[in-house]
């Protein structure tokens, strides 16, 4: 059995960069994928958009309480809860 330790939890938000560097997609951390001993990819599903992306973990950095401020402010909640 391996065991590896995942940088982020469930439903993290988080910010996946494109591999030249250019483009940024903004989500939450939905799982983990192809897990072995050296590696393993983070999938992002899309804040609302209807897509889900694979990052290398070094591509993925969390987001700050005022960047989740922003990205809710320019597309709108998923729910409000009154």
């Amino acid at each position: 059995m391996i065991k590896v330790e995942l940088p982020y939890d469930f439903g993290d938000f988080v910010k996946g960069k494109s591999p030249n560097g250019e483009h940024f997609f903004y989500g939450t951390v939905e799982a983990y994928n192809c897990v072995v001993k050296n590696g393993f990819f983070v999938c992002v599903s899309g804040y609302k958009e209807p897509i889900s992306v694979e990052f290398k973990p070094s591509d993925v950095t969390l987001l700050t309480d005022e960047e989740i401020g922003q990205l809710i402010k320019e597309r709108g909640e998923w729910l409000k809860i009154t």
